[in-house]
């Protein structure tokens, strides 16, 4: 039996990142599609006076902070598995919530931290990680430094959505689902939603052969993936 396709709607990079480890633990290539779902619009920000611990949730928002001028190393708390290695990689002492902003909330409660907290992010993001913060006495702020600009699948996303082979789709955001709009998608398409939260936003759009992974983090989304492919 020929093997799915597999199909990608992450930003080109990370969907690139993601095809490389389905097809390591898979021992092989495999027929892939990438269509980002958005482009990422970097904003022109200045970093205020801040000299605490940043918070990141999200591979975007360690890529952008780049290109701010920030004193290293730095500790940063992040929520997730590719955004911690992402953070490690461009030089900051990182702390890993793995899995969702409640825990990351925990994390940051037990290291009880005394200088105040920046969350470097988008301008789109699930929760209010600040308010959170802030509820439970600890002093956080926001700095918005991307913007998330939807894309139109291409013609071979769409093809493989509504054509008749097998496809497995993981989506790792409900801002990520939103390329499946206007799509006429069959019950052969498996998605692989990250969390409860994206399967019900897939199956808001007409979704229903769903997936989810144990825990929203990478390693548990290529687990699913893989057992999917194989």
């Amino acid at each position: 039996m020929r093997q799915p396709i597999l199909l990608l709607c992450r930003p080109e990079r990370q969907s690139l990142s993601f095809q490389a480890e389905v097809e390591a633990r898979l021992g092989g290539s495999v027929e892939c599609v990438i269509s980002p779902a958005f482009w990422i619009e970097r904003l022109e920000v200045s970093l205020p006076n801040h000299e605490g611990p940043l918070i990141f949730t999200s591979p975007n928002a360690v890529a952008c902070a780049q290109n701010l001028s920030l004193s290293m190393p730095r500790l940063a708390y992040c929520v997730g598995d590719a955004t911690t290695e992402l953070a490690r990689e461009a030089g900051f002492d990182t702390r890993n919530a793995k899995g969702t902003n409640a825990e990351l909330v925990q994390l940051v409660m037990a290291d009880k931290p005394v200088q105040p907290l920046l969350h470097i992010s988008g301008e789109q993001v699930t929760g209010d990680l600040v308010s959170d913060l802030n509820a439970v006495g600890i002093k956080a702020e926001r700095l918005i430094v991307y913007r998330q600009v939807q894309q139109p699948p291409t013609a071979a996303f769409q093809q493989a959505i509504e054509g008749s082979g097998r496809v497995v789709l993981p989506v790792f955001s409900p801002r990520s689902a939103l390329i499946l709009e206007e799509l006429n998608i069959r019950s052969g398409v498996q998605f692989v939603a990250m969390s409860e939260n994206v399967a019900s936003v897939v199956v808001g759009l007409g979704g229903s052969n769903i997936h989810v992974a144990r825990s929203p983090d990478l390693s548990d989304m290529l687990d699913l993936t893989c057992e999917l492919l194989s």
